[in-house]
This record gives C-alpha cells, sequence and structure tokens, in this order.
C-alpha cells in the first residue's frame, strides 16, 4: 500500500517543525525542589548586595531636581532651567517618568527608600534573566553560573541611572517575542504598553524596536511569510511612542544619542564611560576581562550551536556588541543578552548528554558544586559587607544608603544653605546635578550633556588651562565657585584669584565666596577642612613620622585576606586633601593628612598612593630642610620606581647636602 505524501509545513506547524529541539519551560516549582536553590538564592542575595549601595552617582541629582520642578510646576522643562549658562538650549527630557518616579519616592521615604527601589530594579533585571533562561530550559546551573558572572561584571553600573529600567523594558521585550516566536503564544498586546512606559523612561527606547524587527525578520527567514501579528502591534508600538511630551522631538532623541559613539565625538573623547572598552586594555579589571571573555565565548557558541539558532540571536548580539564596543556605559546590554546566548548555547551542547544528568540530579556531585557556587557567595557577600570588595574602586563605591560624603558634594551644599546663599553657583561639570538638587540655585554646568551640548562642553573644557577659568569668573560674576578638591585643573588659577577667597573646604568640596561677602570669608581658618573631617591637626612628633614612614608597603596578600573578616577602608579624600593642602601653600597641613592616611590603613597603599605620599613628603621635606627624612622618602620611591632619573638626581644631591 502507498504511503500518502506528508503535507507540506507552513505557518504555526512550521514552527513546531523548527522548535521541536526546544525543551519545555523550567517551572519554579521545579527550582524550589532542586539542589541547586541555596545557590540560586546566594547568587540573588550577593545581587543584592551589590545593589543596595550609597548615593555615588552625580547624575541622581539632576534627576532628582528635574523631578521636583515638573511636580511643583505641573509641567515639562521646554528650555533648560537648572544653569545660569544655557538656559536658551532646548530641554528634550525623556527621562521625566524616572524622575518624577525617584522624587516622590525621595520625597515619602527618603533616600533610603531610593536605595529600596533601586535594588528591586536590579533584583527584577536577574529574576527576568533567569525567567527568560527558564522558558528556553536552560539548565538551572547553567543560569546560576553564568548569572553570577555577570553579576560581578556590570555592578559598577548598578548606581541610580534610568538605564537600569531599559534593561528591564529589553527583558520584558525579549520574554514576550521568545513565546511568540516559539510556542504560538500572543501577549503581544503588552508591547505598546512597554513602550509607553520606556519612551518616558529612557532615551534608549529605540532599542525595542530594534528587537522587534528583528524577531520580524527571524520568523521571515524561518517561516517564509510575516508575521502579521508581530507586525501589527509593532506599528501599534510606533505609534504610542509619539505619546510623550516632546511628540516628534522625543522620538527622535535617541539619533542624537548615538551622535555621542562617534569616535570625533567631544563627548566621548573627554568622557570615560563614552569611550570604547576596547581601548582600556592598559588599565584591566575583573569586570573588563569577563566582558572580552563574553564577547569571544558568546559569538563562539553562536557558531558552534549554529543549527539551534535563530537569525533574530544573531543580528541581536551584534547589535548589542556594537553599542558595547563604541562605549563602555553599554557594557551591561551586551552581557545581558550574551548571557542568554551563552546559557542556551552551552545547555544545548550537553542535552541529551552523561554531564546533564550531573547537574539536574540530586547525585553526590550535583551537591558539592551547588555547596561550591554558595561558598563562593559567601565569600564575595563577606568581602562586599568589610568594604574590601570595593577597594580597587578608589572607595567610588560603598554598600548602605543616603548620600556617599566622600563622593557627593553633600557638606558643601549644606554649607551653602546655612549660610542662606541665593544666586549663580559656578561649578565643576560633576558636582552640578547634586548642588542643583541640594542648594535649589543655578548652577554653571552639569551633567545632562544633551543639554549643555557641545559647543558649551568646549569652552567649558577651556577653563582647564592658562588663565581663563578666572576669565569665564569675570565674565559671569558667581556668587560663589564649587571645587572638586581632587580637580587640579582650577585649583591653580583659584588660589591665584584676587577676587573669589577660600570660604570652606572637605574631604571632596572647596567652597570660594567673593571677598565682598565678609560674612563667609571673614573668620574662614585652612585648618577647618581637616577639623570638617574629624581629622587630628595635631603635629606628629619626630618618631612617630619615621614609624609611620617605614610602615608604608603596596598591599599584597595578606591585606587581601584580610578582606574577608575586617572592615576596610581606603580614606583616599586624605590624600586628596593633602593635594589640595600642597596647591594652597599648606604644606604642614598637608604633611598632617598624609601621615593621618598612613595611620588609618595601617601603612598599607595601592601603587598611585605609595607614589603621591613619597614623592611629595619627599619634597616637602626637603623645602623644610629636613633633608634626612627627604631622602629617606625619595629612596622609598626608587624602590618601586628605579627609573626616573629625575627623582635619582635629587636623592643624590640630597646626599651631599647630608654629608
Amino acid at each position: 500500500m502507498k504511503k500518502k505524501p506528508a503535507p507540506k509545513i507552513s505557518g504555526v506547524s512550521a514552527k513546531k517543525k523548527f522548535v521541536s529541539h526546544i525543551p519545555s519551560e523550567i517551572s519554579f516549582s521545579v527550582i524550589l525542589k532542586s539542589a541547586w536553590l541555596p545557590s540560586l538564592i546566594s547568587v540573588f542575595i550577593v545581587i543584592i548586595l551589590f545593589a543596595f549601595r550609597k548615593i555615588s552617582n552625580y547624575d541622581l541629582g539632576f534627576h532628582l531636581n528635574a523631578g521636583r520642578w515638573i511636580i511643583e510646576n505641573m509641567a515639562f522643562p521646554v528650555k533648560d532651567v537648572f544653569t545660569f549658562t544655557v538656559n536658551s538650549h532646548d530641554y528634550i527630557d525623556i527621562q521625566w517618568l524616572y524622575q518624577v518616579l525617584m522624587f516622590s519616592v525621595e520625597k515619602f521615604s527618603g533616600y533610603t527608600g531610593l536605595a529600596v527601589i533601586n535594588s528591586l530594579a536590579i533584583f527584577t533585571v536577574f529574576f527576568l534573566m533567569l525567567k527568560r533562561n527558564n522558558l528556553s530550559g536552560v539548565s538551572l546551573p547553567v543560569s546560576i553560573i553564568f548569572m553570577i558572572i555577570t553579576a560581578v561584571c556590570i555592578q559598577i553600573r548598578f548606581s541610580y541611572r534610568p538605564e537600569i529600567w531599559t534593561w528591564i523594558f529589553i527583558l520584558l521585550t525579549l520574554i514576550i517575542l521568545d513565546r511568540n516566536f516559539y510556542s504560538n503564544k500572543s501577549r503581544l498586546y503588552m508591547l505598546p504598553v512597554i513602550m509607553l512606559l520606556w519612551v518616558n523612561m529612557h532615551g534608549l527606547f529605540i532599542l525595542g524596536f530594534v528587537i522587534m524587527i528583528s524577531y520580524l525578520l527571524s520568523g521571515y527567514v524561518r517561516d517564509k511569510t510575516v508575521n502579521k501579528k508581530l507586525l501589527q502591534w509593532t506599528g501599534v508600538s510606533a505609534a504610542v511612542v509619539f505619546i510623550n511630551p516632546y511628540f516628534s522631538e522625543g522620538v527622535m532623541f535617541p539619533f542624537y544619542l548615538f551622535t555621542r559613539l562617534q569616535k570625533e565625538n567631544i563627548f566621548q573623547i573627554n568622557i570615560t564611560e563614552l569611550q570604547s572598552p576596547w581601548t582600556m586594555t592598559g588599565t584591566l579589571q575583573t569586570e573588563l576581562y569577563i566582558y572580552y571573555s563574553f564577547a569571544v565565548i558568546s559569538f563562539a557558541l553562536i557558531f558552534i550551536t549554529l543549527k539551534h539558532r535563530k537569525f533574530h540571536e544573531f543580528a541581536l548580539l551584534s547589535a548589542f556588541f556594537y553599542l558595547s564596543f563604541s562605549s563602555y556605559r553599554n557594557i551591561p546590554l551586551f552581557m545581558i543578552y550574551a548571557f542568554f546566548i551563552i546559557s542556551v548555547s552551552v545547555s544545548d551542547i550537553i542535552r541529551g548528554r552523561n554531564i546533564e544528568m550531573l547537574f539536574n540530579g540530586r547525585n553526590k556531585l550535583t551537591h558539592i558544586l551547588s555547596y561550591s557556587i554558595t561558598f563562593i557567595c559567601i565569600l564575595i557577600s563577606l568581602r562586599i559587607f568589610t568594604g574590601a570588595y570595593f577597594l580597587p574602586f578608589a572607595s567610588e563605591i560603598k554598600t548602605g544608603s543616603g548620600p556617599d560624603i566622600l563622593m557627593m558634594p553633600e557638606k558643601a551644599a549644606d554649607f551653602i544653605n546655612y549660610n542662606n546663599f541665593k544666586g549663580n553657583i559656578f561649578n565643576n561639570l560633576e558636582f552640578g546635578g547634586w548642588l542643583g538638587w541640594k542648594t535649589g540655585q543655578k548652577v554653571f554646568i552639569d551633567g545632562r550633556l544633551e543639554v549643555i551640548m557641545e559647543d558649551f562642553y568646549k569652552i567649558y573644557l577651556s577653563s582647564f588651562s592658562g588663565n581663563k577659568l578666572n576669565e569665564m569668573l569675570a565674565q559671569y560674576s558667581p556668587g560663589l565657585i564649587v571645587n572638586d578638591i581632587s580637580f587640579y585643573k582650577w585649583t591653580g588659577q583659584l588660589v591665584n584669584n584676587e577676587s573669589y577667597s577660600l570660604a570652606y573646604w572637605d574631604g571632596i568640596s572647596a567652597v570660594y565666596a567673593n571677598n565682598k561677602d565678609t560674612a563667609m570669608t571673614g573668620n574662614f581658618n585652612f585648618a577647618s577642612g581637616l577639623i570638617n573631617e574629624n581629622i587630628d591637626t595635631n603635629v606628629f612628633s619626630g618618631e612617630e613620622k619615621n614609624k609611620l614612614l617605614a610602615s608604608v608597603k603596596i598591599r599584597d596578600f595578606s591585606d587581601w585576606l584580610r578582606g574577608f573578616y575586617t572592615e576596610m577602608t581606603d580614606p583616599v579624600f586624605m590624600i586628596n586633601m593633602g593635594n589640595f593642602a600642597f596647591d594652597n601653600n599648606k604644606n604642614s597641613y598637608a604633611e598632617i593628612l598624609y601621615l593621618n592616611y598612613i595611620k588609618a590603613v595601617k601603612g598599607s597603599v595601592n601603587m598611585n598612593v605609595y607614589k603621591d605620599l613619597f614623592l611629595n613628603l619627599g619634597s616637602y621635606y626637603e623645602t623644610e630642610g629636613d633633608f634626612e627624612r627627604a631622602a629617606y622618602c625619595l629612596s622609598r620611591y626608587l624602590e618601586i620606581f628605579p627609573a626616573e632619573a629625575d627623582v635619582s638626581n635629587r636623592l643624590n644631591k640630597l646626599k651631599r647636602k647630608r654629608q
């Protein structure tokens, strides 16, 4: 008997043919019974600890300030309202919903509320990453292993930023489209809702359309027909994004953002986070090593498992890689997608083999691997608690809530408010947003690069050299100047300015007031900067100086071990204060600050601080006629940097003077 020919496969049937190798979804009820549950919980604990951090992101200030302005005025800004320099510039505030949300949270629950909502947002990101893997049948241990690696890589961007909501929207969009692509489950009506929120939260909403178009093309490649439902809901989403306060201008805004990816763009040239991570090989950190590895591994695996991969996976991996290649700040976009590609590819490789049974069973090896991951997460958690984990970040990240007063000009703002100052504040770029938020006054410049624009940014950069800063001060006549004490490009010019004098300083900020404002400048004492940071101003004895200098060493393995059980702090602000004191010709205070730093860290310092300590103290003791200590400091310097001929010549001269 003749067999009937098999019918041609098309439409939904075609989908079934192509997804026959895709395993069923892993439900959370299965996870709860899994031997891997302890390690999964420990990974999420690490993620929460990474996320619950003090505010050290300067941009949060202008976000809070904008949220306050929108609510108080019940309107959206059209022109800049926060500076006294570029208030004629357009302000397309496409992030207004994020700003209103963050201001509302701060108003009702304070900075602790901000820390909580930031942590919840990041928790949601990783929950959705796990959810998407589960939908694709990725083995739980594979998800756990690559999730902790991804968290370690992108935790540096866990600060208070609207881009975190872009991560959430990307994952929600991917999950909806995965369901539709692989199982024909239609929840496409959610796409316009996501896009409506996204367009009013962050400028990268355009990525939503990149994802939808990739799935449309992928469906056409697979089925040889267009997914009409997806096409319709993509069209609805395209219409929805015009529902923003700026209509078509808001929709076109992302295209301005992409100009920053161009190599000749002035912002990319001068702002580190906008530069390519592939040009940062001279200062490699763990995070960059992981990113480089994921880039190579994800593309290698997508070719190894090519028969299982779809067009949209290759297209989106390439698109997100391009964004990360162009700008350091976009690394999380790539890592989140590469996490999925690596996970599903590894699962495809091990599926049906003995190794999968070892991973998923309740055998001895499974328990050993699970407890090993849990143990690693406990070690990371301990280092986060002690602060040791964040030492390589120069104290820019700290666990807790509220502003980091050693990163943000919080105390300087309190000083300004206490003196009831009303007027324009001249400031460096980073401080502008927070000063505007805390004081309610207009500032010279802030981090809203889309408002500042390239031409004014060039003017700002010109103030770094010559006497251009003082020329600007004469032009704008601000009431106050607030500067980062580590921003030496302004400090030297301000020391020589006859119209403004130092009125306040602390571990992060310096406030200069007009000399006519005697209420601020009249009673100023340079020692007050040390007092503001609770630093003892007493002079060290000769014996104490010698002991402290002899104790200095570069951090080693024993210091790393102590980071698991001892609180580790690195008060780099004391070094910055010491440098600031030197710049202001207050050398004796600089010595006190340096020696107090050595005392605080028990002599263990990093390479850069070691260099500053011995070179600057050597110069100070030389000018004071203390040739013996000067020679000691320079000789210690040359132990680590023996090739520097200038220092070697100075040391030889000192030795001759001592004879």
